[in-house]
């Protein structure tokens, strides 16, 4: 019990000492919350302008070979475990983004910057983008122009929206232009071969197929076509494309399993008997069978190549939106920073302690003995202190007069 009331006789002094310096308390935090109050209305405003956009949700690719394309380009479709939105944030953070962002904006001219480099780091600072867990790519920039930071967060989803629609324009004109490519050659061989194949039926005019040799030609010649168009496709995708990308191993698949049946099928014929082996066909029928499923090889790829080529123009020219802009940023009218009230609420309470500690000391220097042990020892370390500090500052005075 006397240990209770000697501590709790402890805290009443305690008390009655800070009531009794309550003046030098509540002017320290006055002053002090008045020194922050004038910092906050000194250092620069910032303002920070918001952001965000989301991948639009693909309802599936239509068939052709422009989907073999985006199946292996790398923003939406990134093989991997990359999420399109993951993509998005790559291409936002990438060098050639950034350095975008900083000479349409005349960054380098506002951070004071020497190089290029550095006007990236301070705007890399500047900026903050991430991905939340709904798949949103959000974008903030911070700036002390609050037009300045919603043209710098404008930027950034414009130049993203750019890089994007640039890939996608440019593997629609690719594969415009390598379907052309093919159509055009595809064109002549067809009409070489179905004037050769005029002349040697006017040449042979009398001779005949069987049922089952015109079925051997017609199963040959779809086969024969499965093959071209499949190595077309291989073709454009090898463009894009690794050896190992899952739509190559596949069309590859494909193709050996076409070539497999062409052999059975120029062999042996089917097991349902409606065709024969092209080994049993006369000389000429042979002769005429090969015109025939050349021209009818070269019809059904130049048909498949003429509706991709139009299915490539109207993808060329389709202005289809790929990213769907949820915030658009805006020049922000609140200041982000410097956040007063809260400068102020800091500085009282900074005050506030920094003045009960003078009070403590005050009320000690008061009321301790200048002879006693820890008086007498704190005025060393005081002297000790201020003859270091006049021997640093004598030091000084030296170099000064060197």
């Amino acid at each position: 019990m006397a240990e209770q009331a000697r501590g709790s006789g402890s805290l009443t002094d305690y008390l009655v000492v800070l009531l009794k310096w309550r003046k030098v308390i509540v002017l320290n935090i006055l002053v002090v919350a008045a020194v922050t109050a004038v910092i906050s209305l000194v250092i620069p405003k910032w303002y920070t302008s918001n952001g965000s956009v989301i991948p639009t949700e693909q309802s599936g690719r239509e068939p052709g070979l422009l989907s073999y394309v985006e199946a292996s380009l790398p923003i939406f479709d990134m093989p991997g475990t990359a999420s399109p939105g993951q993509v998005l944030l790559a291409v936002m953070e990438s060098r050639r983004v950034r350095e975008a962002v900083v000479r349409q904006n005349g960054l380098m001219d506002v951070y004071r910057s020497d190089t290029i480099d550095e006007a990236m780091l301070t705007l890399r600072d500047r900026t903050d983008v991430v991905l939340d867990e709904n798949g949103v790519v959000r974008v903030s920039v911070e700036a002390r122009d609050p037009v300045r930071a919603r043209d710098v967060a404008g930027t950034f989803l414009s130049e993203l929206e750019t890089y994007n629609s640039e890939v996608r324009s440019t593997s629609g004109r690719r594969v415009r232009e390598f379907v052309k490519g093919r159509l055009e050659d595809t064109r002549e061989r067809l009409s070489a071969a179905e004037q050769e194949l005029v002349d040697f039926q006017r040449e042979h005019a009398s001779i005949e197929m069987t049922e089952q040799a015109r079925a051997t030609i017609t199963a040959l010649a779809s086969l024969e076509a499965q093959v071209a168009m499949t190595e077309i496709q291989m073709g454009l995708l090898r463009g894009y494309a690794s050896e190992d990308h899952p739509e190559v191993v596949r069309l590859e698949s494909e193709l050996r399993e076409y070539r497999r049946q062409l052999a059975e099928l120029r062999t042996g014929g089917t097991s349902g008997g409606s065709t024969i082996p092209l080994a049993e066909m006369p000389e000429l029928a042979i002769e005429l069978g090969g015109l025939m499923r050349e021209t009818e090889v070269l019809n059904q790829v130049y048909f498949y190549l003429v509706q991709e080529y139009e299915a490539a123009r109207i993808q060329e020219q389709r202005d289809t939106p790929t990213l769907q802009l949820l915030d658009i940023p805006r020049a922000p009218e609140i200041r982000t920073r410097p956040r007063r009230t809260v400068m102020v609420i800091i500085g009282a309470l900074i005050g506030l302690v920094t003045g009960i500690l003078m009070a403590l000391w005050l009320e000690f220097l008061r009321t301790t003995d200048a002879s006693s042990p820890t008086r007498r020892n704190l005025d060393a370390i005081a002297g000790m202190l201020r003859s270091d500090v006049a021997r640093l500052s004598g030091r000084g005075g030296d170099r000064d007069a060197a």
